[in-house]
């Protein structure tokens, strides 16, 4: 199938209408030929259903995906700061040892 409708359609209900029986009534073809345009129809809608439901898999999973690679990065980028602020905090201790070594508070 494609993305057109109308094509998708007209190629599956010009099989059917040629398949149609020649020598039966003209009235009678009209309601074979319609009944085979709407099944094409229908065949065609459920085609368009289920690639849209393929894409809308696809689409969560890329979505919950992402999620989880959002969420990674945001841990890892906390745990930078916490590790950033400890090292702080070393180096004020470090900075507080050499000033009363030196005799200077």
């Amino acid at each position: 199938m494609t993305d057109n409708f109308e094509q998708d359609l007209g190629n599956i209900g010009m099989t059917r209408i040629a398949d149609a029986k020649t020598n039966a009534p003209p009235e009678y073809r009209i309601v074979q030929i319609t009944e085979q345009l709407c099944e094409a129809m229908i065949e065609s809608a459920r085609h368009q259903v289920t690639r849209a439901q393929e894409n809308l898999s696809e689409t969560e999973h890329r979505a919950d995906e992402l999620r989880a690679e959002a969420k990674r990065r945001w841990e890892d980028h906390e745990a930078y700061l916490r590790s950033i602020e400890d090292l702080g905090h070393v180096v004020l201790k470090a900075s507080d040892k050499i000033r009363k070594a030196n005799g200077r508070q």
